[in-house]
């Protein structure tokens, strides 16, 4: 259709070009890629040009986001370069660098010359060089950081470059120290952000940085975090870390949280606050409040968008607690019935805290051949995973991979649970010791411990 528009608008077809390109126009949307995409197309073909007449109708008709498009403007910069006009050039090279970068992403392997010319034409570019590392992160890792901290050495208040330089740190360079030093120099930067206190809190969490100082960050742009759900989420998840479940619980029952498919976190964290305020309550005798709790702990409320799955995990930890705070106030009958719910139950995890609780339940019933049994097997799980090579994980590309320590931390728990089934304390207190040694934020291995000493 612009080949049609050209050939027409040299002739006296005047109106009729001007109809074509109305009619193309719409078609394109306004979309910067689409304008880009033809450009590019010419580009390649070397009728610099038509590739700059493309590119200069989003400039000139003031298209709204794809007419302050940074890259729309590089590439301008390129193609005047390719044509010997250096002033051109250096126009739409020095425009690009005054464009916002709020979702420039470039993709394409021809925006690698264009963002290397703009650096030739002006090596101080420090988002010509943020741009490439975009663009070269998933091929050539390392040459993105290069490409970043030089960006950030030009820039040093750029908080994106930072924070992709934490992300790249921690991904790329497993540096855990590097990766949180940015972040906090990209917050310094910018403490609007409420993405960057999910991804530092999260490197906080790996780094076992001491839950106050983890809970100051948040709580001290509290305004901010609560803009996002998992901002937020982060927020309730130390409250509940450092005991002020009652805080966490009024910011899960009076918000609404939308959540991403694979993601029912805020539901766990749900039921680990109630459970472990009604274990408070029951420590201090106070029975109704615990089982308030207890009971609590077994919903899931609408607002935390979280529907009840056919295969409930925190299912036999929440009747187990159930059944104790009946027992505790002297209905063994319907204690029992909850016992009993939890162990006819089918459980197929071999290491689980959901099997733990099943052992307690035959305990509690008499059971105790049936209880060992249970206990025995999460020992000898756990000290087999505990001496097991960690698997590669697909999802780590993601930022969704479980660390080594977490791993090793969780098997620990596991088998001082298992000790504490067979009631070995000072072997369960040992493990529990060391699951927190390795994970502060494991708060069931924090919650045995108390109840140890």
């Amino acid at each position: 259709m612009n080949e049609l528009y050209l050939a027409q608008s040299g002739t006296r077809s005047r109106n009729r070009a001007l109809k074509v390109l109305a009619d193309l126009t719409k078609k394109m949307r306004d979309e910067a890629e689409s304008y880009l995409e033809l450009a590019v197309d010419y580009g390649n073909c070397g009728f610099w040009d038509e590739a700059i007449e493309v590119l200069l109708r989003p400039v000139k008709g003031k298209m709204g986001f794809a007419g302050t498009y940074p890259m729309i403007y590089y590439y301008l910069g390129y193609f005047y370069r390719q044509k010997g006009n250096t002033p051109g050039a250096s126009k739409y090279f020095s425009l690009a660098t005054k464009m916002p970068t709020d979702y420039c992403f470039p993709f394409r392997l021809e925006s690698i010359e264009a963002l290397n010319a703009a650096i030739k034409n002006n090596p101080s570019d420090a988002r010509a060089h943020y741009y490439l590392g975009n663009l070269l992160y998933d091929l050539q890792p390392e040459e993105a950081i290069r490409q970043w901290e030089k960006s950030g050495k030009i820039d040093n208040l750029f908080a994106t470059v930072h924070r992709n330089l934490g992300w790249a740190y921690y991904r790329t360079e497993n540096n855990v120290d590097k990766a949180m030093t940015s972040y906090e120099k990209a917050v310094s930067c910018n403490d609007k952000d409420p993405r960057l206190y999910v991804e530092l809190d999260s490197l906080y969490e790996v780094a076992n940085v001491p839950l106050q100082k983890r809970l100051a960050l948040l709580e001290n742009n509290h305004k901010t975090v609560v803009e996002r759900n998992d901002s937020f989420l982060r927020e309730i998840i130390v409250l509940v870390l450092v005991g002020r479940y009652d805080e966490a619980i009024d910011f899960l029952a009076n918000n609404h949280f939308h959540v991403r498919e694979g993601g029912g976190e805020i539901h766990d964290v749900y039921v680990d606050a109630h459970l472990l305020r009604g274990l408070s309550y029951l420590k201090n005798r106070q029975f109704d409040k615990a089982l308030s709790d207890f009971q609590r702990a077994s919903e899931y409320p609408e607002n935390l968008s979280v529907g009840r799955p056919k295969n409930d995990r925190s299912a036999p930890q929440v009747a187990y607690y159930t059944g104790t705070a009946y027992e505790a106030m002297g209905d063994t009958g319907k204690a029992s019935e909850f016992y009993k719910k939890v162990a006819d139950q089918r459980i197929s995890s071999r290491w689980s805290e959901a099997r733990f609780y099943q052992g307690l339940c035959f305990s509690r019933l008499d059971q105790k051949d049936r209880a060992d049994e249970i206990f025995d097997e999460l020992i000898e799980n756990a000290k087999e995973e505990l001496t097991r090579k960690a698997d590669v994980d697909v999802f780590a590309k993601f930022g969704r991979q479980q660390t080594e320590q977490a791993r090793k931390a969780s098997a620990h728990y596991a088998l001082g649970l298992g000790y504490l089934g067979k009631v070995l304390r000072d072997d369960a207190k040992a493990e529990f010791e060391a699951a927190v040694n390795l994970n502060v934020s494991h708060a069931w291995a924090k919650a045995q411990l108390v109840e140890l000493r």
